[in-house]
């Protein structure tokens, strides 16, 4: 299953409600946000890109692909995209790509095992409590595929690519682990889980 499934921790945006802050890096208890994304995701999965712009170099020292946005301006779908087109060449086995933004750094320890086990056939979309994590989804490696012509068209937002191709929900308990960090205040309410770990 680990072959052929890909992560991609999608940390391409521009952190702007947190002060244009390099949300990768941001620090919550001590330690960079993608510690914490890898901490969790690493024994769940041999495959793992970041999509992120900018200066790679500032991630070296975790030892990851990095993939910038091919198409500018393109929201997280130009970096779902690039970060496909890069499996697609560099794993040809890979089957799907499950993409987790960087602010969301404390997903299930069960994530990949649940989301590779859902409809093969369509996006599979993690949900909490009614809620969809639009951005927590498993697309299968032909869909991911299939969003540098629809970027093209000018479509931007995830939810609209992921609906137009169809999805199915996957549902998880712990809405806790999907928290989003937006501002400080989400900091420190990561900071007060973490200590509970």
């Amino acid at each position: 299953m680990q072959q052929t499934i890909a992560v991609a921790i999608l940390a391409g945006g521009h952190g702007r409600r947190m002060g244009g802050a390099d949300k990768a890096l941001v620090h919550v208890a001590g330690r960079p946000l993608l510690d914490w994304s890898l901490q969790r995701l690493r024994p769940q999965a041999t495959r793992i890109v970041l999509s992120a712009n900018g200066e790679p170099g500032r991630f070296a020292a975790y030892g990851l692909p990095v993939v910038a946005d091919a198409m500018p301006d393109a929201g997280p779908l130009g970096g779902i995209a690039s970060a496909a087109e890069f499996c697609a060449e560099r794993w040809p086995d890979v089957r799907f790509l499950l993409t987790v933004p960087v602010d969301v750094p404390c997903p299930p320890s069960d994530l990949v095992v649940r989301m590779a086990a859902a409809d093969q056939n369509r996006i599979a979309v993690a949900e909490t409590d009614s809620r969809m994590q639009w951005a927590v989804a498993r697309w299968p490696m032909d869909a991911a595929l299939d969003l540098t012509g629809a970027i093209g068209g000018g479509l931007r937002r995830v939810e609209a690519a992921v609906r137009a191709a169809g999805y199915t929900a996957v549902p998880f308990k712990d809405a806790i682990a999907f928290t989003n960090i937006n501002s400080t205040g989400d900091i420190k309410t990561l900071e007060r889980r973490l200590t509970m770990l």
